[in-house]
């Protein structure tokens, strides 16, 4: 029994070194890796080796050492590749400012190059963060639906904090699946302009699925509902990232500045010659404004396929959100403390109603 114990012992430390040892070698890797970009540039293939190796090193890490704060490791990890994101979005800009002035082919060459380079490693990044996702899972048995695995740990504590750990790293993982694709797609707006978010919008609704409780997930649901248009779509994403038991930080931010851009722009619905049918509230009712309607509508329809979730482009719901902008604005809401009545209202909201705006995931 005795020699167990010091068997165990022996084991855990020899974890706790080799730890250490890989914590090493992956934060020494990361600062060569951002002198070489600096000295070589992106596209070097000496680079690309060298950001595989310190992102297999973090992946090491968290598939391979539960003792390592896992939340840690995984931002490490996103800001690994989110300052690879920053650098090219930057060079981009850079040899974009360059071809207005200088129109030579080489200037034009880089840019491209700079932009191929910049898809052909968000696709790659989103293929690791699959595996890493689908090797997790297995890793540490988060198979099958959230509640059936939450009720295996309900009645150890010290489980329930492992795996609420896990859940989390997990939802995680899926937000930045979600990110890296909705930044492929705006890669590729360069050149289409017929944008496909339905991929990025699955990601966020499986985050939503695998640890509720966040705010992250809704936030990001909402910025999607922006870039096709639909305000009040990220109203209610905006509202249920405040709602949750934990709020996105910059929730509030988000919703107020949603919210003042509505207040400050032209609604076609108050047109004169507008006419609204209130027996058929998800009917096309302006006239004036079908066309507009009609071209948001396929990408609207790319989020409502991904999720249980459904949207109304209809003006109906973009005076209603003028009308929630008018109150919260001009009312004496000064901080986020205050935003309980708006929730309120949202959360209390008539069935039959909630079932023509939308389904809860």
């Amino acid at each position: 029994m005795l020699k167990l114990h010091y068997f165990r012992k022996f084991i855990k430390k020899v974890k706790f070194l080799t730890l250490k040892l890989s914590s090493y070698q992956v934060t020494d890797g990361e600062k060569q890796l951002w002198a070489l970009i600096h000295s070589k540039g992106l596209l070097h293939k000496e680079v690309q080796d060298l950001y595989r190796k310190v992102r297999a090193g973090y992946e090491n890490i968290i598939l391979n050492h539960e003792v390592v704060e896992l939340q840690d490791v995984e931002f490490c990890l996103w800001k690994l590749h989110y300052k690879h994101i920053d650098e090219y979005r930057r060079r981009i800009r850079q040899t974009g400012a360059k071809s207005e002035t200088n129109k030579s082919e080489t200037v034009q060459n880089n840019g491209d190059g700079h932009m191929e380079g910049f898809y052909s490693f968000l696709s790659e990044a989103i293929e690791f963060y699959k595996e890493l996702v689908g090797q997790f899972r297995r890793r540490y048995r988060l198979v099958g639906e959230p509640l059936l695995y939450e009720k295996v740990a309900s009645s150890c504590s010290v489980e329930s904090t492992r795996l609420h750990k896990r859940q989390f790293g997990c939802h995680r993982f899926f937000v930045c699946l979600g990110d890296l694709a909705r930044y492929r797609e705006l890669c590729k707006k360069s050149q289409t302009p017929n944008c496909r978010w339905s991929v990025s919008a699955t990601f966020y609704f499986k985050a939503t699925r695998i640890y509720p409780d966040s705010g992250n997930a809704q936030n990001q649901l909402a910025l999607l509902a922006t870039y096709v248009g639909d305000d009040f779509l990220a109203l209610y994403h905006c509202v249920r990232s405040l709602a949750l038991k934990e709020p996105f930080p910059d929730a509030w931010d988000n919703l107020m500045l949603l919210l003042e851009k509505n207040r400050s722009s032209d609604l076609h619905s108050l047109s004169s010659k507008a006419h609204f049918d209130f027996l058929k509230p998800h009917g096309e009712s302006f006239s004036e404004t079908k066309s507009v309607a009609n071209s948001v509508s396929s990408n609207n329809k790319e989020l409502e396929a991904t999720g249980p979730i459904f949207s109304g482009k209809t003006e109906l719901w973009s005076l209603l959100v003028r009308m929630t902008s008018f109150f919260l604005i001009k009312s004496r809401y000064s901080s986020a403390a205050d935003y309980s009545s708006i929730i309120k209202f949202y959360t209390n909201l008539n069935s039959d109603v909630l079932v023509w705006i939308f389904c809860f995931a």
